[in-house]
């Protein structure tokens, strides 16, 4: 068994390599592992047993080592008002406001957790942290669990606004939810805001999220994340289980401007969204409501899967702009999107009103067996309605080498094949798509010359004429329903499927897609790709046994023991194990082509950032890795 002592040393040595010598460790931990108020946190043997003992030694830059579960509403120093380095707890307020970083001598701090089990817990007595301002402040292999919003403030977890950019590695958000007043009817959400279940972002600052999970957390608005403003990037995470049974917007994350000039830009990239749900937007809600000047939103999802998230409007990704001023711009890269429900409209996709010169794009991806109720003008794939106020022609949409097929509406015993639903006639330019598969088409047809290159309506009606030995025109996989549930993914039926050589190659270059979802190599043949989101067959799948996975290897925990042939990056180096060994090292890009080869350890500073593939060899045995580098 590992102790104490041996991780802190283990964290010892990375903060000396990661951090300037001008940085010193501090450490706080729980009661059962050493933590008290009498010892001074300068040492692994004396550590602190809340943060807010640390505010006589602490100084910018430093690093706090955290060990066990901190329990936040038990930390005997708070304060009245919002002091940088205390808990605020407000007078006559239910409960606190979390612990408060303004800057000051709490500037640039990152917190590292020891172990599985560290982190902070605020026992649904108030919120776990308000971070405004501090520059760069950086947390890594931390759980967050059991914050609330009790004074109308919103973020049960976080609320981070102020100049700052503040860094989430390896974390987990679990169980940040409202207080209901009737616990077995959750229709409110009493003494909040509403707005984030594990975040809430203001309209100022950044934040970035690499390899962390969300589950369990709840608000009105965005159960995991209510995004208000700024730069989001969200690689390798996992939103599972984010659920209320309040009508809000945005299973899991929910956009919209709050501020004028202070527009949202995201990169959401290799994340999975599953079983989340909300009353609009089950997996991801952008509902620009608020008019403001130089507002609006540019946002790329990009090699994600959205699995079995639910809502009575729109159980996937929802677009709704009804702000004339906030422009939305979203595109939609080698992404799935599978068994998502909708009640009411849009099962898998839904675009409801557009601002003026907002544009929609969607590129090599599969959408497949997604479900709505109703008839099939509830549009099951991907519905597109209209606005009065914000028509939909203010939006133009481009669709390249997707695959829309097998998604139904459920009327009673009627189960009706929906994949594309154009509510209202399209006008010109408004809509084109490109070598792409549409199995059925409801209420309007595509204007001629609209659908370049494109398989249309080669599927029935009604599920019951269904023969799939004739009606699958593009090769997929029919069996999504094994697949997408337990892989996150869908491939095609063998190596002779038509899907496979459908695509366009050209828009590959365009868009700067070299993988497909699975990290394999694009295949160009000629001109020709295949269309969708994965080029894997089912035979190619089913030999491997592991599903695709969201997490991404760039990030990793520094403080766990090392398996001998795993690969690591850390501290700007590629290495093996532990690291003390002879590994001989490659890196490769996606195309693979060899780009580094060295023994022992690879510095990667001078490497783009981007998806790399690494194999390295240790002992005769070998092991090979895609991680992603900053």
């Amino acid at each position: 068994m590992r102790t104490s002592t041996k991780l802190w040393a283990t964290a010892l040595l990375f903060s000396f390599s990661a951090f300037s010598l001008s940085a010193k460790d501090l450490y706080v931990a729980s009661a059962e592992n050493g933590g008290a108020a009498e010892n001074d946190g300068l040492t692994p043997e004396t550590p602190v047993a809340y943060l807010s003992q640390l505010n006589s030694v602490i100084e910018a830059g430093d690093v706090i080592h955290v060990n066990g579960m901190i329990m936040m509403s038990q930390d005997p120093n708070q304060k009245p008002d919002r002091t940088s380095g205390y808990v605020h707890q407000q007078a006559g307020a239910k409960g606190h406001q979390g612990f408060v970083i303004m800057g000051g001598a709490w500037q640039n701090i990152t917190m590292i957790g020891e172990g599985l089990q560290s982190g902070f817990d605020s026992e649904h007595k108030g919120r776990l942290f308000r971070l405004n301002g501090g520059g760069n402040l950086t947390f890594k292999n931390l759980t967050f669990q059991n914050g609330r919003d009790l004074i109308n403030d919103g973020g049960n977890g976080f609320w981070i606004g102020g100049n700052l950019v503040a860094t989430f590695e390896d974390c987990k958000f679990m169980f940040n939810t409202v207080a209901h007043a009737n616990p077995d009817s959750p229709t409110d959400y009493a003494d909040s805001n509403g707005r984030g279940g594990a975040i809430h972002k203001n309209e100022i600052g950044d934040v970035n999220l690499y390899n962390c999970t969300f589950t369990g957390n709840e608000n009105r608005e965005g159960n995991a994340i209510n995004w208000c403003g700024g730069k989001l990037v969200a690689v390798g995470c996992s939103f599972m289980g984010n659920t209320t049974k309040i009508n809000g917007t945005g299973g899991a994350i929910k956009f919209w401007c709050l501020v004028a000039g202070k527009p949202i830009q995201a990169t959401i990239e290799h994340c999975l969204f599953m079983g989340n749900s909300s009353g609009n937007g089950g997996a991801i809600a952008i509902n620009e409501t608020a008019d403001r000047d130089d507002a609006g939103n540019d946002i790329t999802i990009k090699d994600c899967s959205f699995i079995a998230n639910s809502a009575t409007m729109c159980g996937g990704l929802l677009i709704n702009n009804i702000a004339p001023k906030n422009t939305s711009k979203v595109k939609v890269l080698n992404s799935t999107f599978a068994y998502n429900q909708a009640i009411n409209d849009g099962a898998a996709i839904n675009l409801r009103a557009a601002s003026k010169n907002s544009e929609f794009t969607m590129v090599n991806c599969t959408v497949v067996d997604n479900i709505t109720q109703g008839n099939g003008g509830h549009g099951a794939g991907l519905l597109i309605t209209n606005d009065a106020t914000n028509p939909k022609t203010n939006c133009t949409k481009r669709i390249y080498n997707c695959l829309f097929q097998g998604n139904y509406a459920v009327d009673g015993g009627k189960m009706t094949t929906s994949d594309l639903t154009l509510r209202d006639a399209m006008a010109e330019g408004e809509f084109e798509a490109y070598n792409t598969y549409f199995g059925r088409l409801t209420n309007n047809p595509i204007l001629d010359g609209a659908a370049i290159n494109c398989t249309v309506n080669y599927m029935p009606g009604s599920t019951k004429d269904m023969d799939w030995d004739i009606h699958n025109a593009s090769g997929l996989s029919d069996d999504a329903s094994i697949y997408a549930p337990k892989r996150y993914i869908v491939p095609f039926i063998d190596e002779n499927a038509p899907g496979l050589t459908f695509g366009n190659a050209e828009y590959l270059t365009q868009f700067g897609i070299t993988t497909d979802q699975m990290g394999n190599p694009r295949k160009i043949t000629g001109n020709s790709c295949a269309v969708g989101s994965l080029e894997m067959t089912e035979a190619e799948m089913d030999a491997s046994s592991d599903p695709w996975d969201p997490t991404l290897t760039s990030i990793a925990n520094t403080t766990e023991d090392k398996d001998q042939i795993e690969i690591y990056v850390r501290n700007g180096e590629i290495v093996v194990g532990t690291g003390n060994n002879d590994a001989n090292i490659q890196l490769y890009n996606m195309n693979g082509s060899i780009l580094k080869a060295t023994t022992g350890s690879m510095e990667i500073t001078d490497i783009n950032s981007g998806f790399y593939i690494v194999k390295a060899v240790l002992n005769n045995q070998i092991s090979v890795k895609k991680i992603w580098i900053k």
